[in-house]
């Protein structure tokens, strides 16, 4: 007859227990809360090295981002409009369609949306769904974004390249400025 134990923690934003201060655990991955993705277990071993040289991290210090490779892509980041409302900012979203794009409509990869949400008090970019082609490339210019905390205003100033599925974002985060 076998035998097994089963150990269930609590943890804290810090991923330490927080039923016991002084039991060194550390707690990280799909038992911290975490998503199952190769990248947040990247992150996950680059927070546990941080605390173990007593360095200063949290389960919520990073944007959290995936894509799902499916046809058209889907590139998720960051918060949604229900969820930025649920943690009271004052949100808006602006949505572009992919087959408005130059780009999309000269290769026949014109299904699919850009959508992003931002807080109307500070203008920082807050989340944004990409469903088209390389969606799951693209993220990862509003993830840095968001990162980084700006606003819908540098990415309406950036320069990107035409044609490409990219120069669109400045074209989505224009939308807002339309929306004033």
């Amino acid at each position: 007859m076998g035998c097994f134990i089963l150990l269930v923690f609590m943890t804290s934003d810090t991923l330490k227990d927080k039923n016991d201060a002084d039991l060194d655990v550390i707690i990280i991955g799909e038992a911290a809360g975490q998503p199952a993705f190769t990248h947040v277990s990247w992150e996950d071993h680059r927070r546990l090295l941080a605390i173990l040289e007593d360095r200063s991290r949290s389960r919520d210090d990073r944007v959290l981002g995936y894509a799902a490779f499916t046809d058209p892509q889907v590139g998720r980041v960051g918060l949604s409009l229900k969820q930025a409302r649920e943690k009271g900012f004052r949100a808006r979203e602006a949505r572009l369609e992919v087959n408005s794009m130059a780009r999309a409509v000269e290769w026949g990869h014109d299904l699919g949306f850009y959508q992003m949400v931002i807080d109307e008090e500070s203008g920082r970019i807050l989340g944004a769904t990409l469903v088209g082609y390389e969606a799951g490339e693209l993220v990862h210019v509003i993830m840095d974004l968001i990162e980084t905390g700006a606003a819908w205003q540098v990415l309406e100033r950036a320069q990107h390249i035409h044609p490409t599925y990219a120069e669109n974002l400045p074209s989505l985060a224009r939308m807002f400025k339309a929306q004033q």
